[in-house]
């Protein structure tokens, strides 16, 4: 479990101690009983587990000199925690997440750290999600930027009333620069089955720069499945 301190006292409460799970939500803070969570070894939980068992191997193939110049880069890529503020990753926790992003957009593996640079953020402005021999395509705000990578994920349908769907997640697809949005029928039906009309079907585009495996925040929206 993480805590914040301000003086003597506790703001803030995340991650779990024994039972006990500490989140927040829109009405502040909260305790809750741990769950056991199930394990249902996904095709999707499984690609991701070979993935970090994978590069997890390549980074102990990797020279000292090189595992050190990963340490000493990773004070220039700070991520955010929990409570917002920012945080540096070791060497093998950078090597690992820039490779992931990169292996999501599908580009070979780097094995020396780069250079940090510019991640662009495309957002989502329109989704058209048809049930049973219909379409589910979306369109950008703008056209994907040269040097980047657009990853589409989607959720099955949920009820209509359901706006919290960050857990539900899924890639579904990968556009590359100068596309202004997709048409992702196949792979959706594919992965979740045709879209319930009346429902509502989560989307999210997360950038990311394929040179460096920088990515963007995750940009997210929803539409109400329509009959064809």
């Amino acid at each position: 479990m993480k805590a914040q301190f301000s003086g003597l006292g506790v703001t803030n409460l995340r991650g779990s101690m024994g039972g006990t799970v500490a989140s927040r939500n829109k009405s502040g803070d909260y305790l809750r009983r741990k769950g056991i969570p199930t394990n249902p070894q996904t095709e999707a939980q499984q690609l991701q587990r070979a993935l970090f068992s994978s590069l997890s191997t390549a980074w102990r193939t990797l020279t000292e000199p090189v595992r050190e110049a990963w340490r000493e880069a990773a004070v220039n890529f700070p991520v955010v925690d929990v409570f917002g503020n920012p945080v540096i990753l070791n060497g093998n926790s950078l090597f690992l997440q820039l490779n992931a992003n990169l292996a999501k957009v599908g580009i070979a593996r780097i094995d020396t750290p780069p250079l940090v640079s510019d991640v662009a953020n495309v957002i989502i402005d329109e989704v058209i999600v048809e049930a049973e021999g219909g379409v589910v395509s979306l369109t950008f705000d703008s056209v994907v930027p040269a040097g980047m990578a657009a990853l589409i994920s989607a959720t099955q349908t949920i009820s209509a009333g359901r706006r919290n769907f960050k857990n539900l997640l899924r890639n579904i697809g990968t556009v590359t620069a100068g596309a202004t949005g997709l048409a992702v029928t196949t792979s959706y039906t594919n992965t979740f089955g045709a879209p319930i009309t009346g429902g509502r079907v989560g989307f999210s585009v997360e950038t990311v720069n394929i040179e460096t495996g920088q990515s963007s925040v995750q940009n997210y929206i929803s539409g109400i499945v329509t009959a064809p």
